[in-house]
């Protein structure tokens, strides 16, 4: 997931804002813009089989971006926030900072992903010993010249 902070060039989402933006957050594209990142990116898969020589067939390319797979990024600037909660989500493709709804939105965001119960390590096998790590050995001290008689 993306950070909540904005790019330092980045201005306001908010329609007639031009602020700097002081947050991110994301939302589904438009079929406009997924338009055009299936269009990028059947352009830069064609010129790859280009430079490579390849006829197509034998390059494999995953899935082409599809609206569950991408997001693009919404700004708000400090009048223009959304609340933390919500900021954590993903939006509908339509939703942008809204100043009636602040710090809330007009769109139902997605439910955040659910953290997988982390399960024990695997035994290890018979003979395998795990020692603890331990402190840095002293370094050894230079040997002391003889003394002469």
């Amino acid at each position: 997931m993306s950070t909540p902070f904005a790019a330092a060039s980045a201005t306001c989402s908010a329609p007639g804002c031009v602020s700097p933006a002081a947050a991110q957050w994301r939302r589904r594209p438009t079929a406009a813009e997924l338009d055009a990142v299936v269009a990028a990116e059947q352009a830069q898969r064609q010129r790859i089989i280009e430079l490579s020589g390849a006829d197509g067939g034998t390059t494999a390319f995953g899935p082409l971006p599809t609206a569950e797979t991408c997001t693009q990024a919404v700004y708000g600037c400090v009048q223009h926030l959304l609340g933390l909660d919500l900021a954590a989500r993903i939006h509908a493709s339509t939703c942008v900072p809204d100043p009636a709804r602040l710090p809330g939105c007009a769109c139902t965001p997605e439910p955040l992903p659910t953290t997988p119960v982390p399960q024990p390590p695997a035994p290890l096998p018979s003979g395998w010993v795990v020692t603890p790590p331990t402190a840095a050995p002293e370094p050894a001290q230079p040997a002391s010249p003889a003394a002469s008689p």
